[in-house]
């Protein structure tokens, strides 16, 4: 099979919180190469990763996806922290958190002190 990913297909993933880590990225990544119709898995990625009712924070039936709303909390009470703090040592003690704590979910969520 030829299937490939171009610069978007990549920053999806790039981007997208992976919550079973390694695993869950090689599954979504099996599923696409298989199940996709296409040579390139972008548009069958975006159909996994980004569906509306995800992005509006509902599962199916317009239930709460309790995950995807604490992870929308959690980027939003970081970054509010940041405004006030000028460093990672700072962040995590407003936080209450260790700062290695700090950097991997500033990291996660693609935030970095200016």
């Amino acid at each position: 099979m030829n299937k490939r990913l171009s610069g978007s297909g990549l920053q999806l993933l790039l981007h997208h919180p992976f919550a079973g880590n390694v695993r869950e990225l090689k599954n979504i990544l099996k599923r696409a190469v298989v199940m996709a119709e296409g040579e390139v898995l972008d548009d069958f990625l975006r159909a996994i990763l980004e569906p509306a009712a995800a992005e509006a924070g509902q599962a199916p039936g317009g239930r709460i996806r309790l995950a995807h709303e604490l992870q929308r909390m959690e980027r939003r009470l970081i970054r509010e922290a940041m405004a006030r703090c000028r460093n990672t040592r700072e962040l995590a003690a407003e936080l209450g958190i260790s700062q290695p704590t700090a950097v991997r979910k500033m990291r996660r969520y693609g935030l970095r002190f200016r």
